[in-house]
Order: C-alpha cells, then structure tokens, then sequence
C-alpha cells in the first residue's frame, strides 16, 4: 500500500482544516483514526476502498483547548500490511521559540480565528461595550483626571487619590477572565520580546479577507497582529 502526500507527519494550526490524500492498494484497505477529532469522511471515522487508486479527504476538527494534541491515521489492508500518517495540532497557543519560552494565543480575545479582530477592550476591563469614552470607563469617575484604580499621580487620582499600581490585577485582565486559567495580558517586557524576535512582515488584505495585519514569525510558527484604525495592543502593566 502507497500513501501519496508530501509528508508522514502533518502539522495544523488549532482551527479546522482538510487535506486530500491519493491510497493506492493492490488489496482492498480501510482507514481509521487513533482519535475522534480526525475523521475520514463526514459521517464516520473509518473509511475503506478497493484495491487501485482512491483519493479521500480527511477532516481534522478545531482544537478548543490549551494544550497541543496528536493522532494518527492508519492505512490498513492487513493486520501486517499498514502505513500511517502522524497529525499535530496546536492548542490555543503556538511555540514561537523566544528565549523565554513564552507561549502566545492564536487568536485574539474573543476572536475564533487567528486573522479575526476579537473583541475591544478599554484597558483594565473585561467587557466589550458600544461606548469608549472616561464617561464609561470603570476605573475613573467621568473624566481623566478621576482615576480610582491604576493611578500613580495625585493629579490624575480622583480627590488625589493613589495607589501606585503598575500592573492589572487577574480580576481586570481581559484574557484571564475570558479565556480562563493560566492566560493574561502580556507585559511590556514580553511585547519587546516578541518584536526583537520575530520577522514582522506587513500584509494588507491577507488571502482576500480583508484583514490588513503584521505576521510575526520566527520560522516555522506564525502569529498574527491585526491591525485596525485607532486599534491598540495594550500590555498588562503601565509603561
């Protein structure tokens, strides 16, 4: 039995996708998944030929959790004639190979693909909302110089008020609260690690989706960085 395709091991970012595979048999085969999220055709997770050539499709599901995953799909005509093909699948997160080893989301906070823009944040809140103004912002009372959190001048404080806090609390981080455990923002610091780090190539409307962005990557694993007007990346700690 001959698997055609142009590698044994296959590598996915954590959204769906599919790849075509040519079997050539001289003996009727089937197919089947060591795991449920890769499955052989739409309606089961094993699939047979006959022998001669058959193309098939092969579906590997979105991965929604923290943690990378692997499976393989076996090629079988006999209990002692079968080939296979190994599948990885990133996480939420993707390795980019920084000094630190810090692991960046795929995505943005609230997006479910990594050239979407997710949701927007007032910085030290956790909730979208359809106005951005001091008028709305939690930690202040109307104005700029109200601030009743995060403030380490009496001249911005409200009624002078200080508390010389640098960097948000977990209960105000915007990716800890919405994407759960072990997330949060990132630091100045981890910011200036990813940009001295990573190739930055400016890409406008990326494969007809109209997102204009910066790909940032430190070969062979990407990020995307997408840009909108007036549109910020915010640290968790002020700089």
């Amino acid at each position: 039995m001959t698997v055609y395709y142009n590698s044994s091991s296959l590598h996915f970012d954590q959204m769906s996708s599919s790849i075509t595979v040519t079997v050539e048999s001289e003996a009727p085969w089937y197919m089947e998944p060591t795991v449920n999220w890769i499955q052989a055709s739409t309606s089961s997770n094993t699939i047979s030929g006959n022998a001669g050539t058959t193309t098939v499709t092969i579906d590997v599901a979105e991965n929604t959790s923290l943690n990378s995953r692997s499976g393989r799909l076996y090629f079988v005509i006999s209990d002692y004639n079968y080939t296979w093909i190994t599948i990885s699948q990133d996480g939420k997160y993707v390795n980019l190979g920084l000094p630190s080893g810090l692991l960046w989301a795929t995505c943005n906070v609230g997006a479910d693909r990594p050239w979407d823009y997710g949701d927007f944040f007032a910085w030290g809140e956790t909730s979208p909302k359809s106005e951005y103004s001091w008028a709305t912002y939690k930690h202040a009372r109307g104005e700029s110089k109200s601030l009743t959190k995060y403030c380490y001048s009496s001249s911005y404080g409200y009624n002078g008020f200080t508390d010389y806090r640098y960097t948000l609390e977990l209960s105000d981080d915007a990716a800890y609260i919405n994407m759960g455990s072990g997330w949060r923002m990132p630091t100045a610091d981890e910011f200036y690690e990813l940009a001295t780090n990573c190739d930055l190539e400016y890409t406008e409307n990326y494969n007809g989706t109209g997102v204009i962005c910066h790909l940032s990557s430190p070969r062979p694993r990407a990020i995307w960085r997408i840009c909108r007007t007036r549109c910020r990346f915010c640290s968790c700690s002020i700089m």
